[in-house]
C-alpha cells in the first residue's frame, strides 16, 4: 500500500450496455465486501457533499488541482431506527485517493455538526473503525475552520464487487445518478424531486493499489470505455449551474443542520 492510498479511475458507460459488462466481469468478481450480505452487490448510496461559501471544493475540481479534498456525510439504502452514516473526508493526492471515515448514528448528526457532542454520536464500538473519534475531530475541524455549508445531495445505486484473485481491486459500477441543492441532513434520504445528473449513462469506478489486472484492460478496451476525471459532486453543481445560467447560486447563510432527525424526518 502506498502512503496515499489507491489509484481510483473512472469510465462512463451507456447503460444498455450494463448486462454485457456484468457478464464479462462475472468471471473475475465477487460481490463487494461492503455490502455485507453474502451474495450481494446492489445499494443505494447517499450522500450530502460539503463545501465552503464560495464553493471552492468544486472549484479546485474544476481548476484541476492534483491535490484536494472533499468532505460528504454518507449513508446507505433506507433509513431506520437506529442506521448508521459516515462523516468521511476523501482526499485525492496525485492519481491516488485515500478516505478517513467516522461512523455516526444518523440521529446524532445534528449534535455531532453543531454543537461537536463526538462522544455521543460516534459509532466507536465497530472494530474496523478505531480511529473513529479523530476522523470526526478532524470533519468537524475542516467544516469549521472553512465555514463548510451542504450544498448538494448525490444519491445512486450501486453495483459493488471485488478481484476474486486480488480483493484490493474493487470494481462498482453507479447507476441513476440523481440531485438535489442544498439540502438539509434530514434530507439525506430523500427520494422526490432529484435531478437526473447522467441520464442513460453510468459511472464504472475501478480502484487498485498497484496493477490494473490484464483481464480488465481487455474489458475496458472491448467496451471502449472512455477514462475521465469524474466527480459526480461536481457534474451535479455545474448541472444546477447550466440550468440556472449562472456560476453561483444564493447561498444559505447558515449551516443546515438544526432541523430536528427523527424516523418521520426522512423522506424516502
Amino acid at each position: 500500500m502506498t502512503p496515499y492510498g489507491k489509484v481510483e479511475w473512472k469510465y462512463l458507460i451507456p447503460e444498455r450496455s450494463l448486462e454485457a459488462l456484468r457478464r464479462r466481469l462475472a468471471p473475475y468478481v465477487d460481490a463487494d465486501l461492503a455490502a455485507k450480505k453474502p451474495g450481494t452487490f446492489h445499494y443505494t448510496v447517499r450522500s450530502i457533499y460539503l463545501d465552503t461559501p464560495t464553493l471552492d471544493y468544486y472549484d479546485e475540481k474544476i481548476e484541476g488541482y492534483r491535490v484536494r479534498r472533499k468532505l460528504r456525510v454518507r449513508a446507505y439504502n433506507a433509513y431506520h431506527n437506529g442506521s448508521i452514516g459516515f462523516l468521511e473526508i476523501k482526499r485525492k493526492h496525485l492519481d491516488r485517493i485515500s478516505k478517513s471515515r467516522a461512523p455516526i448514528r444518523v440521529d446524532c448528526l445534528d449534535d455531532v455538526l453543531v454543537n461537536g457532542d463526538i462522544e455521543a454520536g460516534a459509532v466507536t464500538h465497530l472494530q474496523e473503525f478505531p480511529h473513529a473519534v479523530r476522523h470526526a475531530r478532524q470533519f468537524l475541524f475542516h467544516v469549521h475552520r472553512h465555514s463548510l455549508r451542504p450544498v448538494m445531495l448525490v444519491t445512486y445505486d450501486r453495483d459493488a464487487f471485488h478481484g476474486k484473485f486480488d480483493s484490493n481491486l474493487r470494481i462498482t459500477i453507479d447507476m441513476s445518478l440523481r440531485s438535489a441543492l442544498y439540502p438539509s441532513l434530514w434530507e439525506l434520504y430523500r427520494e422526490e424531486g432529484l435531478r437526473w445528473v447522467t441520464p442513460g449513462y453510468a459511472i464504472v469506478e475501478v480502484k487498485f493499489f498497484h496493477n490494473k489486472p490484464g483481464w480488465l484492460k481487455d474489458i475496458v478496451s472491448e467496451f471502449k470505455l472512455p477514462r475521465l476525471a469524474l466527480s459526480k459532486y461536481a457534474m451535479a453543481v455545474t448541472l444546477f449551474q447550466r440550468e440556472r445560467g449562472t456560476h453561483r447560486f444564493t447561498k444559505p447563510a447558515v449551516l443546515s443542520f438544526s432541523e430536528p432527525i427523527t424516523q418521520g424526518s426522512f423522506r424516502a
